[in-house]
């Protein structure tokens, strides 16, 4: 037990003269802030998701050449690599490539968020696309522009089920 207690202590000491050591010579004034390196190049827009299940898991489905409806799949309006180049008017998003991870934020109460990764062309503004009214469990929430389509597995994860079929969320990626 003792010697347990010394080791401890010995840790302690070594933790304390290294930051000792880190600050004497100044070594994190250079660091940025978390605030500074966190919003370097993160993009953020609100709006509304809907589900479709389109993707197939052939390879051929989906503009990113695979795309699956039982994994966390979403299609995004803008990607230059592809050609889509599709927007609703109120909320046009950036450019990302085929591959890239998006964390979607339902804005519903109690509901998660969950990271998604882009495999197909967004139909944002096909038939109901733009200017649409978003459910919340059976009650309409808000009414505003589609900016990700998200696979069934992906909408389920987001929001429990598929009977809303669009609903308001936030969306983060990097550009």
């Amino acid at each position: 037990m003792e010697r347990r207690i010394w080791k401890v202590v010995g840790l302690l000491g070594g933790i304390t003269l290294a930051l000792s050591l880190a600050l004497a010579t100044g070594m994190w004034k250079n660091l940025p802030e978390p605030a500074e390196a966190a919003s370097l190049s993160v993009q953020q827009r609100e709006g509304h998701a809907t589900w479709y299940s389109l993707c197939d898991g052939s390879s051929g489905s989906g503009a990113c050449g695979y795309c699956d409806d039982t994994e966390m799949h979403a299609a995004w309006p803008h990607l230059d690599q592809t050609n889509c180049h599709r927007y609703c008017p109120a909320s046009p998003v950036d450019s990302v490539l085929c591959g890239a991870k998006v964390t979607v934020s339902n804005w519903c109460p109690y509901s998660p968020v969950v990271e998604v990764e882009i495999r197909d062309c967004c139909t944002c503004d096909g038939t109901g696309g733009c200017n649409g009214t978003s459910r919340c469990n059976g009650t309409s929430w808000s009414s505003g522009d589609v900016v990700i389509d998200l696979t069934t597995e992906a909408f389920r994860s987001l929001h429990g089920g598929l009977s809303d079929g669009r609903i308001p969320v936030r969306v983060y990626y990097d550009y």
